[in-house]
């Protein structure tokens, strides 16, 4: 099946800069274009604006909660995340098809010389959550879920 995907809404209320909240939805909108294209999950993706197929999905993620912190300390740092978002499924015609949700807080200790050491990215949460809400909305294209 063919999907369009919509940019990514980031509404979590404790990011307050517009600017942030802004960079933070247009870098999860590549990266899960990029994700998506892979074809793990659906054989053709485009980012919206675009001319779908009234048949064609639409797909529109919204992360309600989305925060990574570190927490430095002598000997080791951690990371933690607390991500909560929405999927919302619809034909390109507007017909709506399903909403599900996922979460995940976590925290886990960084290694000085990994390539997460920079920066705390959440990638392993982030694509957690993602990947169970795209399992859970896409069961209902399938034929007899």
């Amino acid at each position: 099946m063919n999907a369009w995907l919509k940019t990514v809404e980031i509404t979590d209320p404790e990011i307050t800069d517009t600017k942030q909240k802004e960079q933070i939805s247009i870098t999860l909108t590549n990266n899960l274009l990029r994700f998506l294209r892979e074809g793990k999950y659906l054989r053709k993706v485009e980012l919206l604006p675009g001319n779908p197929q009234p048949e064609d999905v639409v797909l529109l993620f919204q992360f309600d909660r989305y925060r990574q912190r570190r927490s430095a300390q002598v000997f080791q740092s951690s990371d933690s995340s607390d991500v909560s978002g929405m999927l919302i499924l619809t034909r390109a015609d507007g017909h709506f098809i399903k909403e599900v949700r996922a979460s995940l807080k976590e925290e886990h200790p960084v290694d000085i010389f990994s390539t997460e050491a920079a920066l705390p990215s959440g990638m392993a949460a982030r694509t957690y959550v993602i990947e169970e809400l795209l399992w859970k909305a896409l069961s209902a294209l399938q034929p007899n879920s």
